[in-house]
């Protein structure tokens, strides 16, 4: 049987202590992702009432909340889940660094490290904003005021 988390031991040096988990209905519907129980070890002293959970993407302020006994990223875990754009059957590994902070990577269905966007207004262009210049027209082109924002922001 294999474990979803690992351990802080003695002899391990400076490695960090994981976790990973399958993202499924309860991940995305819930509002919360439960911290398994082994894992909670790792936290200095005292579990902490909020974490950081950072991507590549950004970093969101997640609380923690203990119900029944049990830890879950509860307040701002929605938001984590829709700004990562998590599907069902992909894995988000999260390691903790310490001082409340966890590293987390996003592995997609093609199993690959997904490299995930914050908002989806942070792309330069959609695939169906492309614009296709032809430079034999004399016919003047309209930019969409989405791109030319964008634009003017890069310059």
């Amino acid at each position: 049987m294999m474990s979803s988390c690992s351990r802080r031991r003695e002899d391990e040096g400076s490695e960090n202590p994981g976790f990973y988990k399958c993202v499924d209905y309860s991940v995305l519907s819930t509002g919360k992702l439960k911290i398994p129980q082994d894992f909670c070890e790792n936290f200095e002293v005292k579990v902490p009432h909020q974490c950081n959970l950072e991507t590549f993407s950004g970093s969101w302020l997640v609380g923690l909340k203990r119900i029944s006994g049990e830890f879950f990223f509860k307040k701002g875990w929605r938001e984590f889940v829709d700004g990562n754009c998590l599907k069902l059957g992909e894995y988000i590994v999260l390691q903790y660094i310490g001082h409340a902070k966890f590293n987390v990577e996003i592995y997609g269905l093609n199993h690959c490290n997904k490299v995930s966007r914050a908002r989806k207004s942070d792309r330069l262009l959609d695939d169906h904003d492309v614009i296709i210049v032809d430079s034999d027209s004399d016919s003047e082109i309209e930019f969409p005021s989405k791109f030319l924002y964008q634009l003017t922001n890069l310059i």
